[in-house]
C-alpha cells in the first residue's frame, strides 16, 4: 500500500475498552475477527492545535492496546465502517498498566509483538511509523480537543490477520498477546457470543 499523506483518522467507543485478561466477544456474525497490537499513547493535559513539542510534553504514559477489527465491517461492505468495525464492545483490549512519560524514554524506540495462541504474528517498533507520534497528537489537536485520559492508538506492525495469505482471523478460544517494550504483556481470550 501507498504511504499515506496525512493520518487516517478514526474512533474507538468507550464501550470498546476492555482490560487485561478479559473476553474479548465475538459476535455470532463477525467472523472476520483481527487483531493489530499497538502502543497506546495516553494525553495529560488538554490540547487544543498544539505544535509537536507541546504534544510531546502532553503524553502522560504509554500503554498496551490491541485495536481488535471486525473487518468484515471495514471492506466487505459499501461504504466501509471502519469505526463500527472497531468499536463493539470489548473490541479495545488495553493495559495492564501505563509507563510514565519522562525524558528518558523516547517514544520512537517502543518494540511491539503480537502473538496468537504463542505464535507470533506482529513484530515491529515505534520508529516505522508512518506519522511519529508527536506529529500525530499535534494533526488530531488541529481539529480535535485532546482531554486528559483520552488514549490514542499509534498504529500497527505487519502481520495482521486480514493481509496474510491465506488470511487468519480469530476463532473461539484463542489468546491474543501483546507486548510494548517497557511494559507487562497484555492477554486476552476470544470468545463466541
Amino acid at each position: 500500500m501507498e504511504p499515506q499523506k496525512e493520518p487516517r483518522l478514526f474512533a474507538k467507543l468507550t464501550t470498546s475498552i476492555t482490560g487485561h485478561r478479559e473476553k474479548i466477544n465475538r459476535p455470532e456474525n463477525v467472523k472476520k475477527l483481527d487483531w493489530e497490537g499497538e502502543l497506546g499513547v495516553i494525553i495529560g493535559k488538554t490540547l487544543k492545535a498544539a505544535n509537536e513539542s507541546e504534544s510531546l510534553s502532553a503524553i502522560a504514559g504509554y500503554t498496551s492496546l490491541n485495536d481488535i477489527t471486525a473487518r468484515e465491517f471495514q471492506f466487505d461492505r459499501s461504504p466501509g465502517q471502519t469505526t463500527f468495525a472497531k468499536s463493539h464492545d470489548t473490541f479495545c483490549p488495553i493495559g495492564p498498566a501505563m509507563l510514565v512519560a519522562n525524558d528518558i524514554i523516547r517514544y520512537d524506540e517502543f518494540k511491539i509483538e503480537t502473538c496468537v495462541n504463542g505464535k507470533q504474528m506482529q513484530q515491529g517498533q515505534t520508529d516505522d511509523l508512518i506519522f511519529p507520534i508527536p506529529y500525530l497528537i499535534s494533526y488530531i489537536s488541529r481539529y480535535i480537543s485532546l482531554q486528559p485520559g483520552d488514549v490514542i492508538a499509534t498504529g500497527t506492525p505487519a502481520g495482521v490477520g486480514h493481509f496474510r495469505e491465506p488470511p487468519v482471523y480469530l476463532q473461539p478460544g484463542d489468546v491474543v498477546r501483546v507486548k510494548v517494550s517497557g511494559l507487562p504483556y497484555l492477554e486476552n481470550k476470544v470468545v463466541q457470543i
